[in-house]
């Protein structure tokens, strides 16, 4: 018998099945293709990281473009990844342990926040460079890809804030005094 497949079913949009083998190169096989997206993504990374090796020498704003650059891929790549946020951190962990770099997955949480704060940063700063060009509110909503309503409290959140009025002098006309029973 090469296999056989002893249950079978879709649970929450995934097929989860038993097989039952007595041969081992069959049972290779399919724990080979149950993990073939881990080793495509970290083929992937190997290959990006051998790219850019060279700009690691580079100087320290070279080296905080890059560091964006990465922590913004890593985004990506987590956000297009299956399954929950620490599933997916772990598949990050082991992308990156297996490359030779030694990571915690507390760390890889910090990275994928400060992503989330430079995208959030630049979107300010595009906004902020757009509004400064005398760009309209709806043309600065189509530019960026987002709701009026969204571009609007940004551009409220890039505003200084207005001093509190100004509240009047006391003096003896706008005091007011107890009344006298």
């Amino acid at each position: 018998m090469m296999f056989k497949i002893i249950k079978y079913r879709n649970h929450s949009g995934k097929i989860q099945m038993t097989i039952e083998t007595d041969d081992q190169m069959a049972a290779d096989f399919c724990r080979f293709f149950g993990t073939i997206n881990k080793f495509v993504d970290l083929f992937n990374y190997r290959v990006r990281s051998a790219k850019s090796f060279d700009q690691y020498q580079k100087t320290a704003p070279h080296k905080l473009a890059l560091l964006k650059k990465e922590f913004a891929e890593q985004l990506e790549r987590f956000r297009s990844m299956s399954g929950t946020r620490i599933e997916r951190m772990r598949i990050l962990k082991e992308i990156r342990i297996s490359n030779g770099e030694p990571v915690t997955l507390d760390r890889i949480d910090a990275e994928i926040r400060r992503a989330k704060q430079y995208e959030k940063e630049d979107k300010l700063s595009l906004l902020k460079r757009l509004h400064d060009n005398g760009k309209q509110l709806t043309d600065i909503a189509k530019t960026m890809n987002l709701p009026k309503s969204t571009v609007a409290r940004m551009i409220k959140q890039l505003r200084p804030p207005e001093p509190p009025p100004e509240e009047p002098a006391l003096s003896p006309e706008n005091v007011s005094r107890p009344k006298e029973a």
